[in-house]
């Protein structure tokens, strides 16, 4: 629980300073250039986004050999949502994002 929170924490540290060509390292290199464009395209709202990561809460809800799956807790004016945070082992077996 503790590593796959790091990287979660990487990715925000690496989206808190709008480094979005560190921040995708987290994703597996399938998800990367999707996610890339993603945040580029997002680029305006990246503060808004960071700051509403950085006060959420992320609860581990299942973990297996090779994929581990966390829900993202943000609120929103007063209402509470609830987002999937997915892990996968890549390639060469380390953890990294698949999906969020």
């Amino acid at each position: 629980d503790a590593l796959l929170k790091s990287k979660w924490d990487s990715f925000r540290v690496s989206m808190s300073s709008q480094d979005i060509d560190n921040a995708i390292l987290n994703f597996v290199s399938d998800s990367q250039d999707t996610y890339k464009q993603l945040y580029n395209g997002l680029k305006p709202l990246l503060s808004d986004i960071v700051n509403e990561l950085n006060a959420s809460t992320v609860n581990l809800i299942s973990l297996d050999n090779d994929t581990a799956i966390y829900e993202i807790l943000v609120t929103r004016d007063g209402a509470i949502y609830s987002f999937q945070l997915e892990f996968i082992k890549d390639e060469f077996g380390i953890w990294k994002i698949f999906k969020f």
